[in-house]
């Protein structure tokens, strides 16, 4: 998500209070992961099943392990909805850079969410950990072929509300549907 952020031109929405909130989560699932075995609050049982002469780790989730996979995905559908509307709005090669990272991004998640839903050829045997060298690569790619921080989607609004000219974007109407911070300061309003 911060990647995103970053990439999308956001990054002005994370202080360090922001970021602190949103991986305070994340820490306490490593702290439950690696205490696991007092409490079983995040796998309640391991164990070994052979599925078609593979051994795999098969494991029942318990409570944090239920809780951490829906914020991740939470985490996951905001920055995959936010590099849509990047994608969307862009133009020549910034419609290439937001295509190939949203790519990276989907790939891992559509995997892992088969996964976490039992449509996979072997259960208990997770490939999103096999998916992520391909998300790299997408973004190997992006980075060096495709400039992604040289040449970043610069959001509109962004862009309007920095103009020192007062604007106001009117409909057929002729109703105000845009105005920017300079124009609200010659019509008097905050």
């Amino acid at each position: 998500l911060y990647f995103v952020l970053e990439y999308a031109g956001y990054n002005r929405l994370f202080n360090t209070k922001v970021t602190l909130t949103l991986l305070i989560p994340m820490i306490v699932a490593f702290l439950l992961v690696i205490t696991n075995n007092i409490h079983h609050l995040f796998l309640l049982q391991e164990f070994m099943v052979v599925v078609d002469g593979i051994v795999v780790r098969g494991f029942i989730p318990g409570p944090a392990y239920v809780f951490t996979t829906i914020y991740r995905g939470l985490l996951l559908f905001a920055a995959a909805a936010i590099l849509v509307q990047v994608h969307l709005s862009a133009e020549g090669i910034q419609k290439v850079q937001s295509g190939i990272l949203l790519g990276a991004l989907l790939a891992p998640v559509i995997i892992g969410f088969l996964y976490h839903m039992g449509i996979t050829p072997y259960p208990f045997l997770d490939f999103t950990a096999i998916i992520f060298p391909v998300s790299g690569v997408c973004v190997m790619l992006g980075l060096f072929r495709y400039r992604f921080f040289d040449i970043v989607p610069l959001p509109k609004q962004t862009l309007f509300s920095s103009l020192s000219e007062g604007i106001m974007v009117l409909d057929e109407k002729m109703r105000i549907i845009d105005i920017n911070s300079a124009a609200r300061a010659v019509l008097g309003e905050n």
